[in-house]
């Protein structure tokens, strides 16, 4: 696996809520990027409660125009 380059992430340095959060955005972004290739796929984002999954979902979810995104809790 190639490491994540997280200098490369847009607007990352702006957001409170994804302080530290640049390594996971950027590959939620690779992910979503080869959904648009037709690779298709699913993504589970969990953990403890306050650790910034929603922030980091609505992050990538605002790219993903014009692709189904589905989402539980």
């Amino acid at each position: 696996t190639t490491p994540l380059a997280c200098s490369t992430v847009r607007g990352i340095e702006d957001s409170t809520n994804l302080r530290g959060r640049a390594g996971e955005l950027q590959a939620l972004r690779r992910l979503l990027h080869a959904a648009r290739r037709s690779s298709g796929g699913a993504v589970v984002i969990e953990g403890d409660a306050g650790l910034g999954k929603t922030s980091l979902l609505e992050a990538v979810v605002g790219d993903a125009e014009g692709m189904r995104v589905l989402r539980g809790r």
